[in-house]
């Protein structure tokens, strides 16, 4: 029998190669003679570069950038091997990870670094920019990344704005004087976890209070979102209500707008990227998982993703989650033969990184005994 493991990371405690290392485990503890390919997944949330990196033989290189609050910090981007096309995860440099609890604040974070980073790609002569855009720490629309490609945001007096989500509602005027010049020779796509618009209670506003957002800054930051958008969309054209435009509090739309920036499900980017459909072929069943199942997982997360490429050839799939708030109809929607909860509840503590790993183990061990 041949497993095929390929589950998403386990956000902010394991990585994907992790997970795929322990449920191989508990694979050969339920039987040694099974036949095990692993192939860790990513959305477009942290990792997914490295995943792409490695995927197509690339060498990662490092370069200093700002972090959210300004601070330069070190960071890494993937090139490939081709030396043609860049990997990079908003959230190396723009991420929360980034940050303290204590500084958790949309209105004064930005996704400069990004850009930065972008840029030194450009350098490096890179044709193609892949973004990853989970686990941001900013709502800036992604004019932080414009401005470290040379686009400059000003006020009414035409002075420069800093990038950060509290001056959307001031910017009057763009300033495309200073571009970097291979802009036009470069393609930008940009991997979204989510499928949300810009505006509204269901667009960025929806992951804002994970990012720091209190009640009383929403209607500023939907406000200046708003602006924001008018202003483009008289001079660029923008498309705030495509879905997506609200990942990384809005980070796709500025790049789509004044870069002509492509979205794409990062799941399924990823999954066709690393071949899975023609490695899923040769499975006789496959082994899924991320951190947490709930409505986000249907809205193009890796397990939904696995679970769809599987369908057509009736393969089983089975996932193990550390938690799971879905019912059983919204289970079996997905396409899923088995689904396995680590927890029945969030954690109120904290729990040791080896013990996460026993436990997807032991879980795996138990799935594929009771078959």
């Amino acid at each position: 029998m041949k497993i095929l493991i390929a589950p998403d990371k386990f956000k902010g405690t394991l990585s994907a190669a992790e997970v795929a290392e322990a449920m191989a485990e508990g694979v050969r503890k339920a039987d040694p003679g099974f036949d095990v390919e692993l192939m860790p997944l990513a959305d477009g949330g942290e990792g997914t570069a490295k995943i792409l990196t490695k995927a197509d033989q690339g060498v990662v290189h490092s370069l200093r950038a700002m972090d959210p609050m300004f601070r330069m910090v070190s960071c890494e981007y993937g090139i490939g091997f081709e030396e043609d096309i860049a990997f990079i995860d908003i959230a190396e440099a723009s991420g929360l990870h980034r940050l303290t609890k204590s500084e958790y604040n949309p209105m004064r974070t930005t996704s400069l670094g990004t850009g930065e980073m972008a840029a030194a790609a450009m350098r490096a002569r890179c044709k193609k920019i892949v973004i990853g855009l989970g686990g941001s720490a900013t709502m800036d629309a992604g004019i932080g990344i414009m401005h470290g490609m040379g686009f400059r945001f000003r006020d009414q007096n035409r002075q420069m704005l800093s990038p950060i989500g509290s001056n959307l509602g001031r910017i009057a005027f763009i300033d495309n004087a200073h571009l970097h010049p291979r802009i036009p020779i470069t393609k930008m796509v940009l991997l979204a976890d989510v499928d949300n618009p810009l505006l509204g209670p269901e667009g960025a506003l929806l992951y804002g209070a994970q990012k720091g957002l209190v009640p009383t800054q929403q209607s500023q930051i939907e406000t200046g979102l708003s602006h924001f958008t008018q202003l483009v969309d008289q001079r660029y054209g923008g498309q705030s209500a495509q879905p997506g435009m609200g990942a990384a509090g809005g980070a796709a739309f500025a790049c789509q707008a004044l870069m002509g920036a492509k979205i794409e499900n990062g799941a399924q980017y990823v999954l066709k990227a690393l071949d899975f459909k023609g490695a899923m072929r040769e499975a006789d069943l496959v082994l899924t998982g991320e951190g947490r199942l709930d409505s986000t997982t249907l809205r193009g997360k890796v397990v939904a993703a696995v679970a769809a490429a599987c369908a057509p050839r009736k393969v089983p799939v089975f996932a193990v989650a550390a938690t799971v708030d879905l019912g059983l109809e919204a289970l079996q929607k997905l396409g899923l033969t088995q689904v396995k909860a680590l927890y029945e509840e969030v954690p109120t503590f904290e729990i040791n990184n080896n013990t996460h790993l026993d436990n997807i183990s032991q879980t795996v061990t138990e799935m594929l005994k009771n078959r």
